[in-house]
């Protein structure tokens, strides 16, 4: 999954922001809308987190091939994931 510079996806893809591995990953200093995108395919998905390691409240589930502007400001971390079982309570 990729993280924009902005929201507008030609601004590019932040350094740092491609995460390929299932899993929390941690974000730090993101604030305000950016676009994201999950690339993954088939049932993988990407949970936005209001706490780090995947936890607190979930704000977005992005499904595989889908993008959307966030804001990143109350997100902490992100879950590339595949099934069902969130590790954020659903938005």
């Amino acid at each position: 999954m990729c993280i924009y510079n902005t929201a507008n996806p030609n601004s590019g893809i932040q350094n740092g922001g491609i995460y390929w591995a299932y899993g929390p990953h941690n974000l730090s200093n993101q604030f305000g809308d950016h676009y994201v995108m999950n690339n993954q395919y088939d049932d993988a998905w990407v949970e936005l987190c209001t706490g780090y390691n995947g936890t607190g409240r979930g704000t977005s589930i992005i499904s595989a091939g889908w993008g959307f502007v966030e804001n990143l400001s109350p997100i902490n971390s992100i879950v590339l994931g595949t099934g069902n079982n969130y590790p954020c309570s659903p938005p």
